[in-house]
């Protein structure tokens, strides 16, 4: 093991920062597909559409995540996204949620034919479920 000499110019809260806030956008972005279809997803659109005026949409989301540490944001959202790409390739319109039982077995099928790393479909399944305790989102009979 060799030992760089060489250190980050930026300190290390400024650079955990950066990163959180990096997980927070994929997450904004993951909600805002629909915002019809998470209990999150109707908050943020009762801010956007004038309802509730005394809050911003990023502080919602950071609240939401608050105590989850960086990777696992980073972890869960980076699932959601590739699951997302799969679903939207075959339909442009489709939107992340609701995942249905059988979109979500079709792609943990298309994930084995693809010999996708063994973790990938156990990562799926828990970023799910992150998303349904952490968003309130939509995600049928998925979980049971």
């Amino acid at each position: 093991m060799s030992w760089s000499r060489v250190t980050s110019v930026i300190p290390w809260p400024v650079a955990q920062e950066r990163s959180l806030s990096r997980a927070l956008e994929n997450w904004r972005i993951i909600v805002s597909d629909d915002l019809e279809t998470s209990v999150l997803g109707r908050q943020i659109k009762s801010i956007l559409d004038g309802t509730v005026t005394d809050m911003t949409v990023e502080q919602v989301i950071r609240d939401s995540f608050a105590g989850k540490s960086v990777s696992t944001l980073r972890s869960r959202a980076s699932s959601l996204m590739a699951f997302a790409r799969w679903k939207k390739a075959m339909h442009d319109d489709v939107k992340i949620f609701p995942v249905t039982e059988d979109q979500a077995y079709r792609y943990v099928l298309e994930l084995r034919q693809l010999s996708a790393p063994r973790t990938k479909p156990t990562r799926f399944l828990e970023s799910l479920t992150f998303s349904y305790h952490m968003l309130g989102a939509d995600v049928g009979m998925c979980l049971q």
